[in-house]
């Protein structure tokens, strides 16, 4: 039996065009929903979707209910 729980999240990567700000989301609210957001920096909305530098698969480990570690499995593609 494993000490520990695995679960797994899909982030998303993103960049302000207009700043460079870096920004990490999940990617169902990038890539699914296409939304827009607003840079917290220089306050331009972008779309999310059209702004991804990377995509990947984070596993966390989890131990009598607390993250205990956390590591990229893979990286994903990124959509068109």
């Amino acid at each position: 039996m494993s000490m520990y729980d695995k679960v797994y999240l899909d982030v998303s990567i993103l960049k302000c065009p207009r700043c460079g700000k870096l920004y990490a989301d999940c990617s169902w609210y990038v890539v699914d929903l296409e939304s827009d957001i607003a840079c917290s920096i220089c306050g331009k909305s972008f779309n999310s979707k059209r702004n991804i530098i990377d995509r990947v698969l984070i596993e966390f480990k989890i131990r009598d209910g607390r993250a205990e570690d956390v590591k990229i499995i893979k990286y994903l593609p990124i959509k068109d």
